[in-house]
């Protein structure tokens, strides 16, 4: 066990060290679309997510990270969300950049109709990561991430995954 732990370190130095020598953007700017669901037999959401990271050096930077999700929330038809948090990166020179990210914010939930259900402001928060895959020279990248996100309406929480597909525009360059 000691030894799978000690060539993972040495692997993750290794890709690390690797990416110290390549510039790295200032900012990357995220579209993509959400698929959220609650578990296997509830009505799934479907969304469009964005993200903006100012990155602070090659492996740190924050995420600021917009969702607006149409669907069964709670019992109500949309949930909205606006999460910021650190986001940590590998840069490798394959052109691969794995990330986890620990975010919190708010999320806001209405109903489309006047049914006694209320619109709500509640606590969020959203654990997990992705990667990024960079094949256009770094102009363009598609990335594919997942994370726990959990809401409290009502008094209850409510904890949904979330998977998210799409595209990324690294912006400017910091050494």
């Amino acid at each position: 066990m000691k030894t799978i732990l000690l060539a993972g370190f040495c692997f993750l130095f290794v890709l690390v060290e690797a990416g110290n020598s390549q510039n790295i953007p200032g900012t990357e700017l995220y579209l993509g679309s959400t698929l959220m669901s609650r578990g296997p037999n509830t009505s799934q959401l479907f969304s469009v997510n964005g993200a903006a990271d100012f990155n602070r050096n090659q492996w740190f930077g924050i995420r600021g990270d917009v969702g607006a999700h149409i669907g069964e929330v709670y019992a109500e038809k949309s949930l909205g969300t606006l999460l910021a948090g650190p986001v940590f990166s590998v840069r490798s020179v394959s052109g691969l950049r794995p990330f986890g990210h620990a975010l919190i914010g708010g999320a806001v939930s209405g109903c489309a109709d006047s049914s006694p259900c209320q619109t709500g402001f509640a606590l969020a928060h959203a654990f997990g990561g992705g990667v990024d895959v960079q094949p256009w020279k770094r102009r363009i990248a598609v990335r594919v991430s997942a994370d726990a996100l959990t809401t409290r309406f009502h008094g209850q929480n409510q904890h949904f995954t979330r998977v998210s597909f799409g595209v990324a525009f690294p912006l400017g360059s910091r050494s």
